[in-house]
């Protein structure tokens, strides 16, 4: 397999970002996962909706990412819907750090009605809303880097997907145009 330092998974709420990086962890067994939400609510009185929390903490978990995979966890799964072109930032901070890590990039997106299901199984506490969701999945398409692997998952488990993301990691070609090598 190649020697992967990093992956970010993003998508929408409720797409199955959290679902898909603990069927990761379980193959990937050397590496972490970093959920930005977590480091989100950390704040005091978190704003959910505050652009400027959202970035500082994507600092921090880019921080927290190189700090892994310096210790040697590879590789390490960093969660978030990276909406906005807050990926291109995120992966510029990280290369400015390392300009030689090696980083998968993953989106992923569903159909509204596979979106709709998955939300109304959320927990309360969780983000739903329709509006919101709906718009950032409908963007996931279209808002990618170069190189990011976009998945549909729609009617897949996330042992289905994790499955087909293996399988382009250990697609040595594909990894060095992403990678540049």
């Amino acid at each position: 397999m190649m020697n992967w330092n990093l992956l970010t998974i993003r998508g929408a709420p409720g797409v199955g970002k959290s679902s898909l990086a603990e069927a990761l962890r379980r193959k990937l067994t050397k590496g972490a996962i970093i959920e930005v939400d977590r480091i989100r609510e950390m704040h005091n009185q978190v704003n959910w909706w505050h652009p400027g929390l959202h970035r500082r903490s994507l600092r921090a978990a880019g921080d927290l990412a190189f700090c892994f995979v310096e210790q040697g966890a590879c590789p390490v799964l960093v969660v978030d819907t990276f909406g906005g072109g807050k990926l291109w930032a995120f992966l510029k901070h990280l290369r400015g750090k390392s300009p030689g890590l090696r980083v998968l990039p993953i989106a992923l997106h569903c159909s509204e009605a596979e979106l709709r299901k998955r939300l109304q199984a959320r927990a309360d506490w969780q983000c739903n809303d329709w509006y919101v969701c709906r718009l950032l999945n409908e963007q996931i398409p279209r808002t990618g880097v170069s190189g990011e692997l976009l998945l549909d998952v729609s009617d897949r488990t996330p042992e289905e997907v994790t499955a087909e993301i293996l399988h382009h990691m250990e697609s040595k070609d594909w990894a060095d145009t992403f990678n540049g090598a």
